[in-house]
């Protein structure tokens, strides 16, 4: 009923890629999800109750034990990125018009709830303005360790991180090549990637939208 203690991977064993699970020696190897179109993310419950899984279109719900499946994406919209809060109550996600490509922000779903509702970000304390939710084009969200901040990306050349408590942002130019990962003490990020850029950065997303993927020329930076 719960994948907490396994190792959780995406394969096409079975002929279409989706997540499996085994245990940490090799053995009880599994298949989790079912989908029908290939699976290329997902984020797993921090109890390993449940998971989120993407195609790089749509996002899909479901217990560890296969129930309770659930389409979360409207034909309207790309969803892609998901990540749970620490407390597994939420997930957040990227999201963007379906039809033009255009970033709608980021999101956040109440998990086993209704609807999803914007991720509200205000002018950056970087100096650096923020646009307006409905034209961010925003990925790949992750939760300080604490659940005290939201570090994301800015396909435009930005890196951020916000406090949803005081609704603070700081934000530094940065592109990058892979999601934030926190340090343990919440007090910083990992980022791969460069601090410029010598081309205009692709701001539109297409559908099915990959994780990001580092190259040899980039470096990791704190």
């Amino acid at each position: 009923a719960a994948i907490s203690n396994a190792i959780v991977f995406v394969t096409d064993r079975a002929g279409i890629a989706n997540v499996w699970a085994m245990n940490p020696d090799g053995t009880g190897q599994r298949q989790i999800t079912a989908e029908l179109d290939p699976i290329v993310d997902y984020a797993v419950a921090p109890d390993g109750s449940s998971l989120v899984v993407s195609d790089g279109r749509h996002l899909v719900y479901q217990r560890a034990d296969g129930t309770a499946r659930r389409v979360l994406t409207d034909a309207a919209h790309i969803e892609f990125d998901p990540t749970y809060a620490p407390d597994g109550e939420r997930v957040a996600f990227a999201r963007a018009d379906a039809e033009s490509g255009a970033g709608l922000g980021l999101w956040e779903w109440p998990v086993g709830g209704g609807d999803a509702a914007p991720i509200e970000l205000p002018d950056s304390g970087a100096g650096t303005p923020a646009p307006a939710p409905s034209t961010l084009a925003l990925r790949a969200p992750r939760y300080a360790p604490d659940g005290e901040a939201l570090a994301f990306i800015d396909v435009a050349g930005f890196v951020g991180i916000l406090d949803p408590t005081d609704g603070r942002l700081a934000a530094a130019p940065f592109v990058a090549a892979a999601a934030p990962i926190w340090m343990a003490d919440s007090t910083a990020v990992l980022l791969t990637g460069s601090r410029t850029s010598e081309t205009d950065p692709e701001t539109t997303f297409v559908a099915p939208v990959r994780p990001l993927a580092s190259g040899p020329s980039d470096a990791v930076h704190r």
